[in-house]
């Protein structure tokens, strides 16, 4: 009688019914839906500090768009570059944070605190001090990497945190620019992050910093290169090694090409006309949307930004004191699914009339 069967069968059986007993614990996470995490301007205290008011200047909330359930992280403070993990329970942020002079003849500084919070428990999962002695220029973009393990920051230097505050900074191999948010693209494998540096050179990373590969102006097709006037719009992965891009030469000429990332160089493909972009043609579509469905009068200043993932745009009002014009309720303006909404910013964003406000914000949904 063959008895290794009867064993095996037995085995996967009494294997079965601990998993039924003792289910695998899953990560904590929050309740599926749509959620927005959002800079709030707040009244300046009474007593601001000494060196200034920056961090006084906004709350740091967490909404969910369906419920309404809304609180708030990290308490008053200077939050910029917001970025959600794409499973939903961290969040990155800049934080900007004016230190006092110290005891020992330290002079006052201005620092920027890499920030991660686990948004489930609520509280700082890591922070980290960008090192001013690496690179004196601060980050302008963060991006999660797909399997929300660590995040990308790039700007005149690029760098790298994960949830348990390991932050690494090197120079960055390109004459960088802040050539504003949105703009870092992760490896759908994790493994690698683009970025743009500017209008005509772009950097690929490893995410240990390594192998790092810089896409100079002479490196794009010749059909671009070969125009008066060009820059490259766009820059997203395909797969692990490949890359689309998107380049402008003129004023509403359109090419679309793709590359092959070698060891150290990028391999592009022969360009081929567009029309027009269909992300940017939907990008400007809804932002005329936005502006004539905010409620606000046609002299309203409205910023219009796309979130991290790309998947929502948004309109934050500008408050100026030179344009002093009236908003009865300055709301922040999303569509999801197809259905408007909005949250009111309050009257702190009237608080602050020598400074500019567009807000910082971003959306993740979570199945």
């Amino acid at each position: 009688m063959r008895t290794a069967p009867i064993v095996a069968l037995l085995l996967a059986g009494f294997a079965a019914a601990l998993a039924l007993a003792f289910p695998a614990s899953r990560p904590p996470r929050l309740a599926p839906g749509v959620w927005l995490a959002i800079t709030v301007p707040v009244e300046p205290r009474p007593n601001p500090p000494p060196l200034s008011n920056r961090d006084d200047r906004s709350q740091l909330h967490v909404v969910n768009t369906a419920t309404g359930e809304d609180f708030e992280l990290g308490g008053r403070g200077l939050w910029i570059s917001l970025a959600w993990s794409p499973d939903g329970r961290y969040l990155y942020t800049s934080h900007i944070v004016d230190l006092p002079a110290g005891d020992g003849g330290q002079e006052a500084r201005t620092v920027l605190q890499a920030t991660i919070f686990d948004v489930v428990d609520r509280k700082v999962a890591s922070v980290a001090e960008w090192p001013g002695e690496v690179c004196s220029r601060w980050p302008g973009m963060a991006a999660w990497s797909p399997d929300s393990s660590i995040v990308a920051l790039a700007g005149e230097c690029v760098g790298t945190i994960t949830p348990r505050g390991k932050l690494v900074v090197v120079d960055s191999p390109a004459e960088t620019s802040r050539a504003g948010p949105n703009l870092i693209d992760w490896s759908p494998d994790s493994r690698r992050f683009v970025f743009r540096a500017g209008p005509r050179d772009a950097v690929v990373s490893g995410r240990d910093l390594r192998d790092i590969v810089t896409i100079s102006e002479s490196s794009w097709p010749e059909v671009i290169r070969r125009a008066d006037a060009w820059q490259v719009d766009l820059l997203q992965w395909t797969g692990p090694t490949t890359l689309r891009a998107i380049g402008r030469t003129g004023a509403e000429e359109f090419w679309e090409f793709s590359g092959q990332l070698g060891a150290s160089s990028v391999l592009w493909f022969e360009p081929v006309p567009l029309p027009y972009p269909p992300e940017f043609e939907a990008r400007a579509l809804a932002s005329k949307y936005l502006f004539e469905n905010h409620g606000l009068g046609e002299e309203a200043h409205i910023t219009v930004s796309l979130s991290n993932s790309g998947d929502f745009i948004a309109g934050t009002p500008t408050w100026r004191e030179q344009f002093d014009v009236p908003m009865p309720e300055p709301l922040f303006l999303t569509f999801i699914d197809g259905v408007r909404f909005t949250y009111s910013l309050g009257a702190g964003l009237f608080a602050y009339p020598h400074h500019s406000w567009t807000g910082f914000w971003d959306i993740v949904r979570i199945n």
